[in-house]
């Protein structure tokens, strides 16, 4: 009999999400408590102020009121609008030899169009993610974000030279970089801890469509039918899934609280190392299928679209699936799929890039390469979200958006194109990739093997708090 009742104890505690009244006490565990009770004094609603939803929207409820809820609405929408944002970041890369050719420009040079906007972009997100933790409208530094971005695309279109090409391209980074900086902190206050990672994955695998649209047909983004979009939103209230709200910390503290969280330190050391292999490609894609195969700017495109397209909207999704599964089974879930995944997928780079196979081979290894190479975005940004409190996480966006570009994918283009300048072939440049590959994967790994810090959005009970409760249910069996 108490071998049965401890057994069930047990089994109880391995199974739960939800932590014991003892827990509330725990400053790693208090801001992933049961998603139900943490919803604020709304049960279903997002609204900022809080307020009850009416009686009707009660009896309404259940499962289709869940699904077809604001947050789902607002998460849509969000999601609808990055993939605009990434359509807009990769028009240059889909006519870089064209660029090259009308303007007289180096392979540096073009390759510098895209660091200007990362190094502006990195620069800006900071700025904008303090505001938004220090009370400042969300919506309102969106839908801001968004005419800039596009108002400077527009006029990236009609640069004469060099200059006020590189000029309109770095105003790009504004409003982008306000943007990424803000809707991650939108996104986990939609969802409870636990669901982040999902909602994050379905959030960011729009990144491969959008980007692809930029390779295959450019073009100038709506501003006012997006900022429409954003004004539709009804923004949830910040960190109502925490039991304590908190003023935000200043700038020196904060910096100090970031910097102690082990799961974040390494999770932005490997997205750093994946950044800049992934800029470096990204933006030297459709100018080495056409190099290297001889396609037309156009075909060169349509390839580029189609590849980062069906290989980073299934890898996006994929990881996110394998890092919500393999929390059943071993700890730090997150930190294992974006390390496997992107050791996978290192090789395969390095075939393609440094022994060109046949175009038919090439173009099946890039799928299988860039779906491994994109699981981590779910997970990785799970990490970076679940391992700070709520009243940290625009800052926590905002620099891990600086310091991924600052050492990541500002200044791999232009090395490549440097490299392909020095060399006569851009081959050599684009070895750098692979070797980025590897070391994101080593220290994501690191970080599976070594980090301690609750980064799954799952309380998970300490071996004290499983022997006092095991001691509960075998004292009430012998009674």
């Amino acid at each position: 009999m108490l071998t049965t009742t401890a057994a069930t104890a047990s089994v109880e505690l391995d199974n739960r999400d939800t932590p014991s009244p003892d827990l509330a006490s725990r400053p790693d565990l208090a801001a992933v408590g049961d998603p139900e009770t943490r919803r604020g004094n709304s049960g279903h609603g997002i609204d900022g102020d809080g307020d009850e939803e009416s009686s009707t929207g009660r009896c309404c409820g259940g499962r289709w009121h869940r699904l077809m809820g604001n947050e789902f609405f607002g998460l849509g929408v969000l999601t609808a609008v990055a993939a605009f944002n990434y359509l807009d970041r990769y028009i240059p890369s889909a006519t870089k030899d064209l660029i090259k050719e009308d303007l007289g420009l180096s392979d540096f040079q073009t390759g510098f169009l895209f660091s200007a906007f990362i190094i502006v972009y990195m620069l800006t997100a900071p700025i904008f993610g303090v505001l938004a933790d220090r009370g400042v409208s969300r919506k309102g530094i969106l839908a801001g974000c968004i005419m800039m971005w596009s108002l400077s695309t527009a006029a990236t279109s009609l640069a004469q030279d060099y200059w006020s090409l590189l000029m309109a391209r770095a105003c790009v980074g504004i409003g982008e970089g306000g943007f990424v900086a803000v809707v991650p902190s939108i996104i986990c206050d939609y969802f409870p801890p636990n669901k982040v990672s999902r909602s994050l994955t379905v959030y960011y695998s729009v990144q491969p469509i959008g980007g692809a649209l930029g390779y295959l047909i450019g073009g100038v983004l709506g501003a006012i039918i997006v900022a429409i979009l954003i004004l539709l939103l009804r923004e949830p209230k910040k960190g109502r899934f925490e039991e304590k709200q908190v003023e935000p910390p200043g700038l020196w503290e904060g910096t100090k609280i970031l910097l102690r969280s082990s799961a974040y330190v390494i999770s932005t050391i490997g997205y750093i190392a994946i950044s800049f292999g992934l800029g470096a490609s990204a933006d030297w894609l459709p100018t080495f299928f056409s190099r290297t195969y001889g396609f037309s700017l156009g075909v060169a495109g349509f390839l580029s679209g189609a590849l980062v397209v069906v290989g980073g909207f299934c890898g996006t999704f994929t990881g996110g699936f394998l890092g919500d599964l393999c929390r059943k089974y071993i700890s730090q879930p997150y930190f294992f799929v974006c390390g496997v995944s992107v050791l996978i997928s290192a090789p395969i780079i390095f075939y393609v890039f440094m022994l060109p196979p046949p175009k038919y081979a090439t173009c099946f290894l890039l799928v299988v390469s860039v779906t491994f190479s994109w699981m981590y975005v779910g997970p990785c940004n799970a990490i970076l979200n679940n391992s700070v409190s709520a009243n940290m996480r625009g800052r926590s966006n905002a620099v891990s958006v600086l310091l991924i570009h600052l050492l990541g994918d500002a200044s791999s283009p232009a090395i490549v194109g440097a490299i392909s300048d020095a060399t006569g072939n851009l081959l050599y440049g684009l070895s750098i990739v692979p070797l980025s590959f590897l070391i994101a994967g080593l220290v994501w790994c690191f970080g599976w093997l070594v980090v301690k810090q609750n980064t799954d959005g799952i309380v998970h009970p300490t071996e004290e708090e499983k022997a006092k409760l095991v001691k509960e249910h075998t004292q009430g069996g012998l009674e």
